[in-house]
């Protein structure tokens, strides 16, 4: 599941800061993602926006804390984004 988080609890004031504001202020939500068993998530958001997205939802189910740039993360990003590659070009049987 791909969730749009703009902000905590009802009551509480909107969230900040530049990911956040990419959230509240984006153009265009359209976008393709994977997410696996072991809660890797990765979402692009291109070609309609320059963004790309990845999160560890275990050790960060708020995904605040965007690792698409992180040196250490780049091995399960580079086999995440790969897979959706293939899910984009793929048709049926091909796909599993």
């Amino acid at each position: 599941m791909f969730e749009f988080w703009a902000g905590g609890k009802p009551d509480a004031p909107p969230a900040v800061g530049p990911y956040c504001e990419h959230n509240i202020m984006a153009v265009n939500n359209t976008y393709q993602g994977v997410r696996t068993a072991d809660n890797l998530k990765y979402v692009d958001f291109r070609p309609y926006e320059e963004i790309e997205e990845a999160f560890n939802l275990t050790a960060d189910p708020y995904e605040m804390v965007n690792l698409a740039k992180d040196p250490a993360s780049q091995s399960w990003i580079d086999v995440l984004r790969s897979r959706l590659q293939v899910l984009r070009n793929c048709t049926l049987e091909e796909c599993w």
